[in-house]
């Protein structure tokens, strides 16, 4: 599930004998919950990751709020914010739920040197991809990084893994 878009809609489909959208949604985001605190649990052992906090709670059953939103302090000092939500829509007699997600890592002292987002599109219903944006909101740009996983990587490969071998060298 992890190479899952960060940015999906769910349909409903009342022929189908799938989960209604609303469990749907809630395993997407049960799923990304859990990779989180996986990757908490192992890239603490490295020296990476010093905790990862949830605010509020990500939902515990398809019928809560289908939010999360969670805050990754690294051991450098930076902190990466994810807000990953879906919302609810309907659409011709049918229930369509919209994902919008955000990520953005700010530096030690706060400045944001990167971030990822959906917040700005027009609701279409539709898969589209992430935005990614630079220091200072520039001009979004579209996004190499489409799931979770590869944002995290990113994130550690480029910003966080180069800082912390820059203090050793030093």
């Amino acid at each position: 599930m992890s190479r899952i878009p960060l940015v999906v809609a769910i349909f409903e489909d009342r022929h189908s004998r799938a989960l209604p959208p609303r469990n749907k949604a809630f395993k997407l985001l049960l799923s990304n919950a859990t990779f989180l605190k996986n990757i908490e649990r192992r890239l603490a052992r490295y020296g990476i990751i010093q905790e990862v906090t949830f605010k509020p709670r990500p939902p515990a059953t398809p019928d809560d709020n289908l939010e999360y939103q969670a805050k990754i302090t690294f051991t450098t000092g930076h902190v990466l914010y994810i807000i990953d939500r879906f919302i609810e829509h309907d659409c011709n007699g049918k229930t369509i739920f919209q994902r919008k997600f955000s990520a953005y890592l700010r530096d030690t002292l706060g400045h944001e040197l990167v971030g990822w987002d959906n917040f700005h599109d027009e609701p279409t219903f539709q898969s589209w991809p992430l935005h990614m944006h630079g220091r200072g909101h520039t001009e979004p740009i579209p996004s190499k990084e489409q799931s979770l996983p590869e944002v995290m990587q990113t994130v550690i490969t480029k910003y966080i893994t180069p800082y912390i071998l820059g203090q050793h060298i030093r």
